[in-house]
């Protein structure tokens, strides 16, 4: 379909890079907990801090730290 074929184009040039599920742990019938490593462009000078307070202010996010590696920081949430 036309969609379909919108869809593949902003694929194929980099303007979708990914899909992602949000899951409702409710509907799952127990909590679901995740530990993610981010990556963060830092093209900006506060980007970091700015992702960081992001971070805080998240009250799902029960932990995070600064890891060194490809990655920059690892969280776990809820």
């Amino acid at each position: 379909s036309q969609c379909q074929r919108r869809q593949k184009r902003l694929e194929s040039v980099g303007i979708i890079k990914r899909y992602v599920a949000l899951v409702a742990p409710d509907a799952v019938g127990y909590p679901v907990q995740v530990f993610t490593l981010v990556s963060v462009e830092r093209d900006e000078a506060d980007t970091f801090d700015r992702f960081e307070e992001a971070i805080r202010a998240e009250p799902t996010i029960i932990q995070a730290a600064i890891v060194a590696g490809t990655s920059d920081i690892l969280f776990w949430a809820v």
